[in-house]
This record gives C-alpha cells, structure tokens and sequence, in this order.
C-alpha cells in the first residue's frame, strides 16, 4: 500500500449552508464545548452526549464524534461509545459513570467510560489519547470489544512516557487488524465530568525515539515525496512513528546518506521537507502522533540510514 496521504478528508461548502466560526478552547463556546475546533453543546439524542451549534459550519446540526445514535448523552453501567479512528474526539458527560472496569494500574472506585474502536487493514498502527478530558484518568486498551467478557488487556497508562499530565493520557501500537476497546478511568474514586477520546490510525511505521533511530530503505517504497520536496522522485524510503505531548523536534540525517527528511501529521497531511544535514524541525503545540519519513535520493542504492532526533 502505498501512502502519499494515508487518509483523505474533504469539506465541501455550498451555498446556503452557515458560516463556519471555528474555536479556540472551553470558554469561547458560552458554556459548551470546542470539540474538533468547533463549539457543541449538550444534546441526549446524541450518542457522545453532544451537537455542534450553528458556527460549526457544515457540522452544523451534526452530532460530535459521529454519533447519531439514542444514547442517553451520560455514561452509565456497561454504556459503551464508539470511536471513530479519524481524529474526531468523542466527548462524554461522565458525571453518572460507574465503575465497571478494573484496569492493573487504576486505584479502587474510580468511574470509567468504555469506546469502542476498530483498527482496518493495512493502516494498523492505532494511536489514542485522552486529550480535553477535565479530571484526573488512566488510559487502558483492551483487545476485543468492550462488551465482550474474554477481552484482554494490552496496556494500562497511568504515568511514564504515555502521560502527559494528569488528563492526558497517549498511547499507540501496532496492531491486528479488528476490534479494540478503549478505557478511560478513574485512577481512584472522585469527581467526574467531561471524558474525552480521540483515536487515529496510520500506517505501521515503526516506533522512533530521542536519540539515533536505524532502519533501511531496502524493500520499502512507501511514500510519496510531497511537492516541494528536495527528493521528488519515487524511490526507497523507510519511516518512523513518534507521539508526544508538546515540544519542538528536530530530526537529522547526516552526510553519509543522500536524501531528505519529511514529517507527516494526522490523516496524511505533510508538515514539510528538509534537507538530510540541515534537518527538519516540528513544533508540537498539542498533544498528538506524527510520522518522519525518510526519502532516498534518486540513484543511490538502499542501505541502513540513521536519523537523529533531539528534542528541544
């Protein structure tokens, strides 16, 4: 499969349809939400518990996260949500959760809120996060759905390299292609509200980190180089997958390697080119995942490269 943009995503607007007013956070949506850029306010017809208003543009009228369904808008025993995996955040009224999951790394009595999420073939690596949620969570995934009694738990996230505070949980693998189950909980009991989560899936690069990260370009020709881009024709190239919460990274390659450095954002959306020596530097302003790809020059032959990647 190749991956020039791994997801695409359009919107249309027609006439007659309302102006679109985006926001920026909580307090701009006169006691709503901004969920996915967007003012919401509550709504019990809506699965996630909300509808976008009238400055949502052509969600107008659209309930968040996709949902469309009778749910009762408010998480309850065994209320179970689903996720899209396009980066639309699902939002829930948790104050009348209840504690029916056990997470390894959650404290006794903390409510949880169950979604969801299903991971397609081909783009398997599953990214999640707990982002805008407003109290203190873990985040556990669980293979299977979440109404299934045999589901296994993959992971627990309640503090290291996943947590980015105490509400914002992140984590992401590489997985079989079917149904997952996403938890956000309570690590112990407390005041609940608004449980936010959000899903993406892109392709399976593998995992980088700070420091050096070594890989070939033998056997791969995943990507296709953006315009405006040093390398632009379609040769070897291989890729890494990083998540983090905020902070600028800049990644190099070096002399010995001829190509150049590419950062892909969220459904397939290229950040930018650089040249391998000078390196090419993302500022994360947000909590969220991002793929570097590396795309050999035209003429050379595959081999190991190595990218260095600091964090400022």
């Amino acid at each position: 499969m190749r991956v020039g943009a791994f997801i695409m995503m359009a919107a249309l607007v027609g006439c007659g349809e309302p102006t679109a007013l985006p926001c920026a956070d909580n307090p701009t949506c006169s006691g709503g939400l901004c969920i996915d850029g967007f003012c919401a306010d509550q709504d019990t017809a809506c699965q996630s518990g909300y509808r976008y208003g009238d400055s949502a543009g052509d969600r107008a009228g659209d309930c968040t996260g996709g949902g469309a369904g009778s749910g009762s808008g408010n998480a309850g025993p065994d209320m179970i949500y689903t996720l899209t995996n396009d980066g639309a955040p699902t939002v829930v009224d948790a104050s009348n959760a209840h504690d029916d999951v056990k997470p390894q790394c959650a404290g006794v009595g903390g409510v949880d809120v169950m979604f969801d999420v299903s991971v397609p073939s081909g783009l398997t690596r599953l990214y999640v996060d707990t982002s805008q949620t407003d109290y203190d969570v873990v985040l556990a995934i669980y293979d299977g759905p979440c109404a299934s009694s045999a589901k296994t738990e993959l992971a627990c996230i309640a503090s290291g390299a996943g947590s980015c505070d105490a509400r914002t949980k992140q984590w992401s693998e590489i997985l079989n292609p079917g149904a997952y189950c996403v938890v956000i909980d309570q690590p112990a009991a407390g005041a609940s509200h608004v449980a936010t989560a959000r899903a993406i899936i892109g392709p399976p690069s593998i995992a980088g980190r700070i420091g050096a990260n070594s890989a070939t370009t033998c056997g791969h020709n995943d990507w296709y180089p953006s315009t405006g881009c040093i390398v632009q024709s379609d040769v070897e190239d291989t890729s890494w997958f990083f998540m983090g919460c905020s902070g600028t990274w800049k990644a190099t390659a070096g002399m010995a390697w001829v190509g150049d450095l590419e950062v892909f954002l969220p459904l397939g959306e290229p950040y930018g080119c650089a040249d391998r020596v000078t390196g090419i530097t993302y500022p994360q302003t947000k909590p969220g995942p991002f793929w570097l790809v590396a795309h050999q020059d035209a003429g050379q032959s595959c081999g190991t490269l190595t990218a260095t990647i600091t964090k400022n």
